[in-house]
C-alpha cells in the first residue's frame, strides 16, 4: 500500500469511475499522477462488481483514494439489489464513504426514437423497480449512516427529478432521526429544482459539462459556493480543451477553474471551499 505524504488535498474529484474498463492497464498511472498533483477522488461503483474493485482501488492507497458502492438505476434490470454483499464490502471499512450511485434515470428507458430500449416492459413498471432499488439504497445509506452519491436523468419535463424529490422529502420525513445527505452528481436541473435540494440539504456536483457549455452559468452563479461539488465523472465528459480524450480526475482542475471564472473567485477559493466541503460530506480522513 502506498504511503501518500500529501494529507492536505488540492482539489478533490468526487466522482470517477476509475475501475472501468477505460483505463486498462493506465489505471494505477493515472491514480498516481493524480495523488502527485494532490487531487484525491472517490471511485464510483455502478454495479456490484465495480463497486468492489472500488473498494479494491482505495485500499490500495493510505489516503486520497475512496470508495462510494450501489448499483445505478440503469443496471437495475440485469443485476438484482443484493443488500448483503453491498453490506459485507460497507462494514468496517472507512475507504467505503458513500453510497451510490443511484437514483432514477427516465431518459435511458427510451431510445433516440423515442422507443422503448426495453421492449417487454412498460415505462411504468420500468420506473416502478428503478424507484423500489433506490429506496434499498436509502435503507442502506440509512444503517450505515453514510451519505448518497445520487444520479437522476429526466425524460421529459424533469420528471425523474420529481420523482426523486418526492421520494427524498417522504424518506426525510418518515426518518428525521436519520441525517440523510449527499450530492446531486452531474446536475443538470434549473435553478428551481436545485433550491429544492438546498432545502433538502443536498449538495450539487458539477463536471466538465460546464467547460463547454454557459447555460449552467446563471445558476453556477446563484448557487452558494459551499453547496458546490466539483467531479470529472471519468471516464465521460471529459472537459475543453480535452474532449476528445478519456477523461481522469487530474482535469477536475479545469472544472474548478470554469467555477471560479463564473463567480468571479480565485481558483485557490473555489479549491479550499471544494475541499472543505467534500471532506465535511464525506467524512474524509
Amino acid at each position: 500500500m502506498p504511503n501518500q505524504s500529501n494529507k492536505n488535498p488540492y482539489l478533490i474529484d468526487s466522482h470517477a469511475h476509475l475501475s472501468f474498463q477505460a483505463y486498462g492497464s493506465n489505471r494505477r498511472e493515472v491514480i498516481d499522477e493524480a495523488l502527485e498533483q494532490k487531487i484525491w477522488f472517490i471511485g464510483i461503483g455502478s454495479n456490484f462488481q465495480t463497486s468492489r474493485q472500488a473498494v479494491e482501488l482505495a485500499q490500495d492507497y493510505s489516503l486520497g483514494v475512496y470508495a462510494s458502492i450501489g448499483v445505478h438505476p440503469i443496471h437495475v434490470y440485469n443485476e438484482d439489489f443484493d443488500r448483503d454483499c453491498l453490506l459485507d464490502l460497507a462494514r468496517n471499512n472507512e475507504k467505503v464513504v458513500a453510497i451510490g450511485e443511484t437514483g432514477l434515470d427516465y431518459y435511458h428507458i427510451f431510445n433516440h426514437a423515442g422507443k422503448l430500449k426495453q421492449s417487454n416492459l412498460k415505462p411504468e413498471v420500468i420506473k416502478g423497480k428503478q424507484k423500489q432499488v433506490f429506496s434499498n439504497h436509502l435503507d442502506l445509506a440509512r444503517l450505515l449512516n453514510l451519505p448518497l452519491i445520487l444520479h437522476c436523468r429526466s425524460h421529459l419535463d424533469n420528471d425523474a427529478h420529481q420523482d426523486l424529490l418526492e421520494m427524498l422529502t417522504q424518506y426525510k420525513a418518515r426518518y428525521n432521526d436519520f441525517d440523510l445527505r449527499g450530492v446531486i452528481h452531474c446536475y443538470t436541473g434549473g435553478i428551481a429544482i436545485a433550491k429544492r435540494y438546498l432545502e433538502l440539504g443536498f449538495y450539487l456536483g458539477f463536471t466538465g459539462i460546464i467547460t463547454y457549455s454557459q447555460s449552467y452559468d446563471k445558476l453556477l452563479k446563484f448557487l452558494p459556493m459551499e453547496r458546490i461539488l466539483i467531479e470529472t465523472d471519468s471516464p465521460f465528459l471529459t472537459p475543453e480543451p480535452y474532449r476528445d480524450e478519456t477523461n481522469q480526475p487530474n482535469y477536475v482542475e479545469l472544472v474548478a477553474e470554469k467555477v471560479a471564472q463564473v463567480k468571479a473567485l480565485k481558483l485557490d477559493q473555489v479549491a479550499q471551499e471544494t475541499v472543505r466541503t467534500t471532506i465535511k460530506l464525506f467524512d474524509l480522513n
